[in-house]
């Protein structure tokens, strides 16, 4: 179909070479086709013709966008809302790409726990550790401290009782949980602007981590607000609603994204629409995935695909999906798709590097690291990757260079710490990787593995200290012995020139 409305436009336009709404609708029909470059052409002409037709104008933005040209797909969304303020396809436009530009911020990159090893010791004082912290939470709660006396005084019931004080729990945790995300940005939010305070007024410049979340923060709320303000004329448009939702889930809310994007495919004006269909269905593959529920993710993935198996977001996903359930070979296989139709899509090129480095290719995979790297030089998930690669293949200086730019990047990233700190111990570096291991556990005061590591650098470090003590003490002795033979040197030598 869009190639007979392709082939009408253009006869139109050969008719009537100064159609601005042919030269708009063939822009559109080029974008469907991914000729984005062509598509530019067409939204140049009619804006050339008319510098203020508003859908030229957002056109333009559309195919910038694509381009992964974000910023100046801004500006042309901006000029097409100074014309018309509640241009819902502008407003839209605009969200979308200012919600890309955060992600480019990493915030997808979430920090995650090591695995631990379980020995029986740390066991017990994880126990201990998770009893105390549920404890806590249940005073906060209002919940008597005494079910606690009753599972340690009753070792009997211990397992039933425990179970149902973490199931009374979790529903109450369930009942918060959106409260609790909200405060959390909130908390975030409230931090940086005191922060802001406190430099101004002692003249202190912002570290770059501090300058980054800032900046976050400010996309996550412009982004939305773009959204409700589209949701707002038009309250059931349906790319206005995924978008919200997808942005609403990368912000941690992940039960009001599912609701959002339930909403959009309940809509009844969905059906037919192959396009949007794919892309609510992606979104609802994203946020099931973030939910860490993969294989429920994977069939939305598989649905969006059937309706267009060149779907760029839902081959990411079902790239994302492989890899998270550890099938390495076909992750690779649904990322070089999309490397395919789009060489620089960032976080494919990523995956298929961090797939390899899961593969122990450590070589192939510092490749990718970099092709990552070439396309956006803060790529945190890039720079992290590639010094776990060199670490592995005991390249520990240039690893050390990967982490620490990845660290000024989330300096609260835990793995990040870990690999870091083992560098740093490798290259007899002990003061500077023993930071690392107290960073790790000021965030997770329970990481039995930091606790171990951090005594073994406290070791090395005072078997340093017990060294040079030792060699400065020689160096005393040899100095004093040679003050000793100089004395009798030059005894002797009087007492012959007396005889």
């Amino acid at each position: 179909m869009s190639k007979i409305l392709r082939q009408d436009y253009e006869e139109v336009l050969k008719r009537n070479p100064n159609d601005i709404r042919s030269m708009i609708a063939l822009g559109y029909q080029l974008l469907q086709q991914q000729k984005r470059n062509q598509a530019l052409y067409w939204f140049d002409a009619a804006i050339s013709l008319d510098p203020n037709m508003v859908d030229s104008l957002c056109g333009k933005g559309d195919a910038l966008q694509l381009l992964d040209k974000h910023q100046k797909a801004i500006q042309w969304y901006d000029r097409a809302l100074s014309i018309a303020p509640n241009h819902v396809p502008s407003l839209v436009g605009k969200a979308k790409a200012l919600y890309q530009l955060e992600i480019d911020f990493n915030k997808l990159a979430k920090p995650k726990l090591l695995n631990k090893q379980k020995t029986e010791s740390s066991l017990n004082e994880r126990d201990s550790l998770e009893k105390q912290k549920l404890e806590q939470r249940f005073k906060e709660k209002g919940i008597k401290h005494c079910i606690f006396k009753k599972i340690s005084a009753k070792k009997d019931q211990k397992s039933d009782l425990k179970k149902k004080v973490i199931s009374k729990y979790q529903k109450i945790e369930k009942l918060n949980l959106n409260k609790e995300q909200e405060a959390r940005l909130n908390d975030k939010a409230k931090a940086l602007h005191q922060y802001k305070i406190e430099a101004l007024l002692q003249g202190k410049p912002k570290p770059k981590h501090q300058i980054e979340l800032e900046q976050e923060i400010e996309l996550e709320l412009e982004s939305q607000k773009y959204f409700d303000q589209a949701l707002s004329t038009k309250p059931n448009q349906i790319q206005a609603l995924t978008g919200k939702g997808l942005c609403i889930n990368t912000f941690y809310k992940q039960l009001d994204a599912e609701n959002i994007i339930n909403k959009v495919l309940s809509l009844p004006s969905i059906q037919g629409h192959n396009d949007k269909q794919s892309d609510i269905y992606a979104a609802k593959g994203d946020i099931l995935l973030n939910q860490q529920k993969y294989a429920e993710a994977n069939i939305f993935y598989d649905k969006a695909l059937e309706l267009d198996s060149n779907h760029l977001q839902s081959q990411f996903g079902k790239g994302q999906y492989f890899r998270l359930i550890e099938n390495y070979d076909d992750a690779i296989e649904w990322y070089d798709k999309v490397i395919k139709i789009k060489p620089n899509h960032i976080n494919s090129i990523w995956g298929k590097g961090e797939s390899l480095r899961m593969q122990d290719k450590f070589r192939k995979a510092i490749v990718y690291f970099d092709k990552a790297l070439k396309y956006h030089p803060k790529h945190f998930l890039s720079l992290y990757g590639k010094g776990e690669a060199l670490r592995m293949l005991k390249y520990n200086y240039d690893a050390s260079v990967e982490y620490k730019q990845a660290l000024e990047l989330q300096p609260n990233h835990i793995k990040g710490l870990f690999g870091y700190g083992e560098v740093l111990k490798l290259m007899r570096k002990y003061q500077q990787s023993l930071v690392c291991y107290k960073k790790i556990l000021e965030i997770d005061q329970g990481n039995m593995e930091a606790v171990q590591l951090k005594y073994e650098v406290e070791h090395f470090i005072s078997q340093m200290q017990q060294k040079e003590q030792i060699n400065i003490m020689r160096k005393q002795d040899l100095q004093s012995n040679s003050k000793f033979f100089d004395g009798l040197q030059t005894n002797s030598l009087n007492f012959r020139k007396k005889f």
